[in-house]
């Protein structure tokens, strides 16, 4: 699941640190993006056309630092040496002497643009393979994520006549597909799927950048709208913070994260909760109970499955037992793993509200009073209600006797037992209660 990131969020994940960008236009409407994110005051574009083709440092209001190096060929000695000496320790700049968090880079349309020049697809590919070779035999990593953006796919209908002409899709195709092998080469070790080592290449490629390009969000066929831009920067900001930020309940950062271990006491509840089916149905057969040959009447009603003729594998109460066991495994395993994706939840607040009162209305016409029926909270629906308020309103007062020291718990009592009796259990007394205890 895709998390919505705001000022706060990036805040807390990026304050004080550095993010590099080095590319192209695309990459460049990217940085921009991605720094509005952090901080809406920041521009969202280049301040003219005749400075667009230049560098830029934005800082945020979380002294965060956005930085952009125009190099559409990713071939300059700058980023040679951002790659190989990502940070001095030695300096007295404050983000120089850390790694940065976050580094983008982005090429491939201007070998196709001006392929006469710069030598087309084959000297890409050269830049690529040695871009590529220097992250992964680096001393250190060039940032704590590297990000190699796809090539951009373009609308061929909307390209200018000098860009058509140079430009083609099949192309930009063949040169992704060229990245994916490189960034994920294939092994010859079958068990590599259940390795804990990190990747050979310590590279992310978003390929579903492509993926979410419209041909109407773009007026030159090249660049697209910032509300798709938008969307790419926050895939970008999930996969950079998303794993560093406090994994709380609700889970809504599932993407590109580690999921949390559950606590001791919660992997203890976790594991008798799923042993107890199994457990049941051993220990039953080692007591032999499950091993008479009951009447076929009696069988009928009491076991369900058999092994053998007239031996039954599994007793209904143990069924009940497996299928409890099995429910509660299946449940951690959608929630608390990876092992099955989350769906983003999509929906209109003003069209579930018109639905959710509609039904409601339905439902209220058409309800139907049975002659036993005692109404609406009637006395014994109140009774069970104040039941569970007072069970945990003991549990928290338990709760809170555990956090206090000696005196501080002798006060506590006095202040129970020393209510008038028409008192005790009232709702006025239960505010002074904890009027009194937050005090």
């Amino acid at each position: 699941m895709i998390h919505s990131y705001k000022p706060n969020d990036g805040s807390a994940c990026l304050s004080s640190r550095r993010l590099l960008f080095i590319g192209d236009s695309v990459t460049r409407k990217l940085f921009y993006q991605l720094a509005h994110i952090l901080d809406p005051t920041l521009p969202n574009a280049p301040p003219d056309d005749e400075h667009k083709h230049a560098d830029y440092i934005l800082h945020s209001k979380s002294a965060t630092q956005i930085s952009f190096y125009w190099d559409p060929f990713l071939n300059s000695s700058r980023t040679h040496n951002i790659i190989t000496t990502p940070y001095d320790a030695t300096s007295k700049d404050i983000y120089a002497m850390r790694r940065p968090a976050l580094l983008v880079l982005g090429s491939g349309l201007w070998y196709l643009r001006y392929a006469d020049s710069s030598g087309g697809i084959s000297a890409w590919e050269a830049n690529i393979e040695s871009v590529l070779h220097s992250i992964a035999h680096s001393r250190s990593k060039p940032a704590d994520n590297v990000v190699l953006l796809p090539v951009e796919e373009i609308v061929t209908s909307k390209l200018s006549p000098e860009r058509a002409m140079s430009m083609r899709a099949s192309d930009i195709d063949a040169m992704n597909s060229d990245l994916f092998h490189r960034v994920n080469p294939p092994s010859g070790d079958y068990l590599h799927f259940f390795s804990s080592s990190s990747p050979s290449m310590p590279v992310a490629l978003p390929l579903v950048f492509n993926q979410m390009l419209d041909p109407s969000q773009t007026e030159d066929g090249l660049h697209f709208s910032n509300a798709v831009v938008k969307i790419q920067a926050n895939i970008l900001l999930n996969l950079r913070c998303n794993d560093a930020l406090p994994k709380r309940f609700p889970l809504d950062k599932t993407c590109c994260r580690k999921y949390p271990w559950p606590s001791a006491l919660q992997f203890i509840i976790l594991g008798l909760s799923i042993l107890w089916g199994p457990c049941t149905w051993v220990l039953s057969r080692q007591s032999g109970t499950s091993s008479h040959v009951l009447p076929l009447r009696c069988q009928a009603k009491t076991y369900v499955w058999y092994g053998t003729i007239g031996v039954p594998l599994m007793r209904e109460e143990q069924i009940h037992a497996f299928t409890f066991s099995a429910a509660i495994a299946l449940i951690f395993m959608a929630d608390r793993t990876g092992f099955w994706l989350k769906e983003q939840k999509q929906f209109h607040p003003w069209t579930f509200t018109f639905l959710g009162l509609f039904f409601l209305a339905i439902g209220l016409a058409t309800v139907k009073r049975k002659d036993k029926d005692l109404g609406f909270l009637n006395r014994q629906q109140t009774d069970e209600w104040k039941g569970w308020m007072q069970s945990l309103s003991l549990f928290l007062l338990l709760l809170i006797q555990l956090k206090l020291t000696m005196s501080e718990q002798l006060q506590f009592s006095f202040i129970i037992t020393s209510a008038p009796p028409k008192y005790q259990g009232s709702i006025i007394r239960y505010v002074s209660l904890w009027h009194r205890i937050c005090l």
